[in-house]
């Protein structure tokens, strides 16, 4: 595999561990005091930690492609998040996460 075909997938790992600490940070959200639960702090230290892994993406990708993929995929994985919190998508919402998933796979395919 190629480093670029890795830096892809590493790309959307990133992401998701992206969107745990979101997921996180969300349920420290919901309490009276959001900053002094263990929720926020470990959304931090995932945030945090996620700083290594895009310094090794960076110089293999281009922005703009590692852009499109760091937010098709986070949307995707957050529509999930949201799906097991018990929100619910629109049909406009479903068809517009479903686009994003098909700009990443042109991007992919080129």
């Amino acid at each position: 595999m190629s480093l670029r075909f890795n830096a892809v997938y590493l790309a959307i790992v990133l992401s998701f561990i992206g969107v745990i600490g979101d997921y996180l940070l969300k349920i420290a959200s919901e309490g009276s005091t959001p900053f002094y639960t263990l929720s926020f702090c470990a959304g931090l230290l995932v945030y945090a930690s996620l700083a290594v892994g895009w310094v090794y993406v960076f110089p293999h990708l281009k922005l703009a492609t590692l852009g499109t993929i760091y937010g098709v995929s986070t949307t995707f994985f957050l529509v999930l998040a949201g799906l097991y919190r018990g929100e619910r998508l629109s049909s406009v919402e479903g068809v517009g996460v479903v686009l994003g998933v098909l700009a990443m796979i042109l991007l992919k395919r080129f």
